[in-house]
């Protein structure tokens, strides 16, 4: 089976990254892949490589986002300090 490479064109069309600040970011910060250099100025990321770690960043934010608790709503919050005092 053959790799699929994706140029930086691609992962712009893709809407996975919008500048290349950006992705530098998220390579050095975020564990994105860094790719394969190609020439003096090309670089390619194994498709599998970039779905794999836009899978692991999906799961992350699901954790995170189950973790927070919503806030009580105002009513419930102004009730409770009435009480209080």
């Amino acid at each position: 089976m053959a790799v699929k490479y994706l140029r930086y064109r691609d992962l712009v069309e893709r809407q996975i990254v919008n500048n290349r600040t950006t992705l530098q970011r998220w390579i050095r910060d975020y564990n994105f892949p860094a790719g394969l250099l190609l020439g003096p100025n090309s670089r390619a990321w194994p498709a599998d490589q970039v779905e794999a770690w836009l899978a692991a960043r999906a799961a992350e934010t699901e954790s995170a986002d189950a973790e927070v608790k919503p806030e009580a709503p105002a009513a419930e919050r102004e009730a409770a300090v009435v009480q209080a005092s």
